[in-house]
């Protein structure tokens, strides 16, 4: 199935009990990992264990760059990631609209 998208970016929130939380991205390109496009992002806005929250950070961050866009996302989490993802992807549509 890696194979039908071209890239894909999955997303996972760690922290140690709420404290130094980080994001990590990793990336397959062609159905292969893309060691050299892993990240991970030091969360700055996030002060308690915020998993919806670290995760909304992050991919708003992500999306400022100008790295390809992804296929696919792959969301570590509930509804809640989800629902993150699927806000920020939004306000990034109509961002890249309003721009053009």
């Amino acid at each position: 199935i890696l194979l039908f998208f071209g890239r894909i970016e999955g997303y996972d929130i760690s922290h140690v009990q709420g404290t130094a939380m980080v994001a990590s991205m990793v990336v397959f390109q062609g159905g292969e990992p893309a060691k050299s496009e892993y990240r991970t992002f030091r969360i700055k806005t996030v002060e308690a264990s915020n998993d919806t929250a670290a995760l909304r950070e992050t991919l708003m961050r992500r999306f400022r760059h100008t790295w390809p866009k992804p296929d696919l996302l792959l969301i570590d989490g509930g509804l809640g990631q989800v629902h993150a993802a699927e806000e920020v992807r939004s306000e990034e549509h109509t961002s890249e609209l309003q721009s053009h």
